[in-house]
């Protein structure tokens, strides 16, 4: 962990992980075998769904549903698939020479309007049959702002934005669907654009891929971040997450910070009052772009707690002429013939003992957020475990620079006649020029402590 906070822009660290290389797709070409992609518009590893498959010169297949990062059978939302037949039948196909596992190299679940809710298990929508990417038919919709181009928008940046968005990433509760962005929405600057009937006579324009936002901003400090955050807004108001991007201005330009920057590219200071040309690759996704609904783009200064806040309290200003929202669309993909065996579907009582909780502190002008959830399961060798994971973090509003965490992680392996424990312990804070961390390991056999260590480091931001 302590590597991944030093290692603030692109190197060895991320390298020893990564397909791609470069911001030219670098690094696919390393991949020499058949391949299979299954991925959820609710995981935060979707983004390597379109590129990879673009690049891949081996035959691939991809499964991108609604999902979060967890089995499809179970997750969170549905619909839900028996993805170990998927799996079976693709490597039935490549390693014993059997049928094509599918008539379609790709499945993709376009999604359609859902109200927001935290545990949502069904999202609505179509799966559509894809063979290439991209796919026949992929334009690019421009939107602008036309009324009072020259105004600048202003911002007075507050350090819990973001948290209605909940994390990029789910999985098992609480890491959860994000919520209605009304209150987010309300405290960033918005431009909204109503959804034009598709071209081509199809029924609605279908939203596939990276949308993009290039934009002028300025920050008032020699720090900024900017948050997009692109929503369906509901007749009676709902705001729904249709996806997001994130930008620290000081890395314009340097990849992978920067999806359109050079590898390499170091970060630059920022010159406060100063304009940046910025434009902001969002993740990938899939939604239906319902005439009666509209689209909303939200900017915003931190996207918290998904994002560590910047590192002092600025005004954010937007250039609104400037604003340029690219959407990639099609107007229709077949939809699939591919017949999936229904998975059953998350447990009635995924949430048992499971916390998820957002509080505010008037008079110390802070916001937190707390999670809790474990378990007992059965493990090898008569084995019994109990899980624990529990954190908490925090930020000042009107300061982004004052933030922590604080985690704890512990395991019991139960045996016969003993009990052997790990608990493992962070404690990180931030200020305006260093994170401070420290990370504790215990291990303990029936509560009498066996070994510890602890590393303290302080990082400069």
């Amino acid at each position: 962990m302590l590597d991944w906070i030093r290692a603030a822009t692109d190197g060895p660290a991320w390298r020893r992980g990564s397909v791609r290389l470069g911001p030219g797709g670098q690094g696919y070409d390393r991949i020499g075998c058949p391949t299979m992609l299954i991925a959820g518009w609710a995981d935060g590893y979707r983004n390597n769904t379109f590129r990879t498959i673009e690049r891949l010169r081996q035959p691939w297949r991809l499964l991108a549903g609604p999902w979060s990062h967890k089995d499809p059978s179970v997750a969170r939302p549905g619909p839900n698939i028996d993805s170990d037949r998927e799996i079976i039948a693709f490597f039935h196909e490549h390693l014993r020479d059997g049928p094509r596992s599918s008539a379609h190299a790709g499945q993709v679940f376009v999604r359609s309007p859902t109200p927001p809710a935290p545990a949502l298990a069904l999202h609505h929508g179509t799966w559509r049959d894809l063979d290439e990417w991209p796919p026949p038919g992929l334009r690019t919709l421009c939107r602008e702002i036309t009324v009072e181009p020259d105004t600048v928008d202003e911002l007075r940046v507050e350090g819990d934005v973001g948290m209605a968005a909940w994390n990029s990433c789910a999985g098992a509760l609480p890491w959860g669907q994000p919520l209605d962005q009304r209150p987010d929405n309300a405290r960033s600057i918005t431009y909204d654009w109503s959804n034009a009937a598709p071209s081509s006579g199809a029924a609605a324009a279908m939203l596939i891929g990276n949308a993009v936002v290039s934009l002028r901003v300025r920050s008032s400090a020699a720090v900024g971040h900017v948050s997009v955050k692109l929503c369906d807004v509901a007749p009676d108001g709902t705001s729904t997450l249709i996806t997001r991007g994130m930008l620290d201005l000081a890395h314009v330009g340097c990849w992978p910070a920067d999806a359109f920057g050079e590898s390499g590219r170091e970060p630059a200071p920022i010159e406060p009052g100063a304009w940046i040309d910025a434009r902001i690759e969002l993740e990938a996704t899939t939604w239906t772009l319902l005439t009666e609904r509209r689209l909303r783009l939200a900017i915003a200064g931190t996207d918290w707690p998904n994002c560590w806040p910047a590192a002092a309290p600025f005004v954010l200003s937007v250039e609104r002429g400037s604003v340029r929202l690219e959407l990639p669309i099609v107007d229709g993909l077949p939809a699939s013939t591919h017949q999936f065996v229904a998975g059953p579907g998350p447990s009635d009582d995924d949430a048992d003992g499971v916390v998820w909780q957002y509080e505010h502190d008037v008079l110390a002008g802070e916001s937190r957020v707390r999670s809790r959830y474990g378990g007992r399961y059965e493990g090898s060798h008569g084995t019994v475990i109990d899980d624990l994971y529990e954190g908490e973090l925090g930020v000042n509003v009107a300061d982004p620079a004052q933030a922590w965490a604080r985690g704890r992680a512990r395991f019991d392996l139960r045996f016969a006649d003993d009990v052997c424990t790990t608990e493992s312990t962070l404690n990180m804070r931030s200020d305006a020029d260093e994170l401070h961390v420290t990370i504790t390991l215990r291990a303990l056999r029936n509560d009498e402590p066996v070994a510890e260590r602890t590393w303290t480091e302080h990082i400069a931001r």
